[in-house]
């Protein structure tokens, strides 16, 4: 509800996006030649498997995303980013080239996007 709210108030393009974390390790997922974090138009819900929820059921991801962690504008000129965090409760991990949890050491920053 809040995402539709500020999406219409401030006319900008929606990104809600995901940091997940699994015994301190994050969530990220591939996306061409880029690992990033998970993000959809809209947040969605668990009962039809939409938004971020859709993603994350894609890669075979349970998760809780309970948590607002921020609310900025971009990267992208226009857009309105809201990012959630939230606990890892089950990953697919047949799907590591997709979707895998890295330790704070072995994120790859030098494939994040020049956006991120």
């Amino acid at each position: 509800m809040m995402q539709h709210i500020l999406s219409q108030q401030s006319g900008q393009q929606l990104r809600v996006g995901r940091i997940g974390d699994a015994d301190g390790r994050i969530l990220l997922v591939r996306e061409n030649e880029h690992w990033v974090f998970p993000t959809s138009d809209h947040m969605g819900t668990r009962k039809t498997k939409t938004g971020l929820y859709g993603v994350l059921d894609g890669l075979g991801v349970s998760a809780e995303s309970n948590f607002l962690y921020a609310v900025f504008d971009g990267p992208a000129e226009g857009q309105l980013s809201i990012c959630y965090r939230g606990e890892i409760k089950e990953l697919n991990t047949s799907l590591e080239q997709t979707a895998r949890l890295f330790s704070y050491a072995e994120i790859p920053w030098d494939q994040f996007p020049m956006d991120a």
